[in-house]
């Protein structure tokens, strides 16, 4: 983030010849108020350590030194309290710009040698010059003070919104992160099923294409309409991927509500279905019910796959979760506990606080998963 430079920076005097100017009409009306603290050699000095002030941000320390010695030597011509205003000012300056304790520690030795002076002129020592002096350099050490503070006050907010701003950007590149993943999830367990389906499809279409050509079309019809599916899939994603734009066209949300599309989808693979649902159905949070229409269509894709042909699956609401069972019988040892799409649903299952957990025995392949899913409030309901 950008902040734009303060006015007074494209002319870095202006500001200090106003002060200057400023402190000159004071030392005038001093003067006319006590002539007697006037002469000309005098007020020349007070002038030039004026003058001096215009570089009192630019070179603070010098500026300082020069405006003390000055305003020494005028006190040693005339002990007049008006000459400790421009030490006052140059003493704003030094604080102001960070250096406190020097700014502090020369504004108390400039009080001591204009006081010094004063006495060495044989003003008594409760003269009200001194405490003039010493008063009106205090005030400007003070405001000094305030200057620093408010000088370390604007770094802080800037560096609080220069950090704001890169956690902003961390966190945004994050969010397209995780989202990338999880089309790359979706896109996956999508195209698993799709091309499972094409390839138990194929392998019964060559298989009885001699022997049942009626029975070869239908599989190859099959095939035609599960790579249509996968295509369609496919460039869905990949436009979603390229828009920038919320209103992108994209494919269904994955949702228990469009189960039985993917059972119809399955069976026309070949797969005979057993599917119910037990308890009332009830609107779930997106992630939880993407969550579990992810773990059917994996448990569902496995039956294809690695499966003898049938699976029964089972969605169970509760009053605390959602329970998706799939089984299915497998022949041999075949391994069906593996690869991505099993990867897939533990990191969905942790994104959610879910559990997962599949295991093979006498030979029925068994995926269960378990999503917390509480009753949604009515706000949340029509946020869904």
């Amino acid at each position: 983030m950008t902040f734009p430079a303060p006015r007074a920076r494209a002319r870095p005097h202006l500001s200090d010849v106003a002060v200057a100017a400023a402190a000159a009409a004071v030392a005038v009306v001093g003067w006319v108020a006590a002539p007697e603290g006037f002469t000309v050699p005098s007020a020349l000095l007070v002038s030039l350590s004026l003058v001096a002030l215009v570089w009192r941000r630019t070179a603070p320390l010098p500026v300082f030194v020069i405006v003390t010695v000055l305003s020494v030597a005028a006190t040693a011509i005339v002990p007049a309290g008006a000459v400790a205003l421009p030490v006052a000012v140059a003493a704003a300056g030094v604080v102001g710009s960070g250096r406190v304790r020097s700014g502090i520690l020369l504004s108390a030795g400039a009080i001591v040698a204009i006081v010094a002076t004063i006495w060495l002129r044989g003003a008594a020592v409760a003269d009200e010059r001194v405490l003039i002096v010493s008063l009106v350099i205090a005030l400007g050490a003070a405001a000094g003070l305030v200057q620093d503070a408010r000088r370390r006050a604007f770094a802080a907010a800037v560096d609080r919104a220069e950090r704001a701003e890169a956690a902003a950007r961390a966190e945004a590149a994050q969010a397209v992160a995780q989202e990338r993943l999880r089309i790359a999830r979706d896109l996956h367990d999508s195209l698993a099923h799709q091309i499972a389906v094409i390839g138990v499809q194929s392998g019964l279409a060559d298989y009885v294409m001699d022997g049942d050509p009626a029975a070869a079309h239908s599989a190859l019809a099959t095939v035609r309409a599960a790579g249509g599916d996968a295509l369609h899939e496919l460039a869905t994603m990949l436009h979603l991927l390229r828009s920038d734009h919320d209103d992108a066209a994209v494919a269904p949300p994955a949702s228990l509500q469009n189960l039985s599309s993917l059972v119809d989808a399955a069976a026309r693979g070949g797969l005979r279905i057993d599917a119910a649902t037990r308890g009332i159905p009830r609107r779930l949070a997106p992630l939880v019910d993407a969550a579990a229409y992810r773990v059917a269509q994996e448990g569902l894709t496995n039956a294809s796959k690695h499966g003898a042909g049938s699976a029964e699956l089972v969605v169970e609401y509760t009053d605390a979760e959602v329970v998706v069972v799939v089984t299915n019988p497998v022949s041999g040892a075949t391994a069906t506990a593996s690869g991505f799409g099993l990867l897939g649903m533990r990191e969905r299952m942790d994104a959610v606080g879910g559990t997962v957990s599949h295991a093979t025995t006498d030979g029925t392949f068994r995926l269960r998963a378990a999503i917390p899913a509480p009753q949604l409030t009515p706000a949340e309901q029509r946020r869904t």
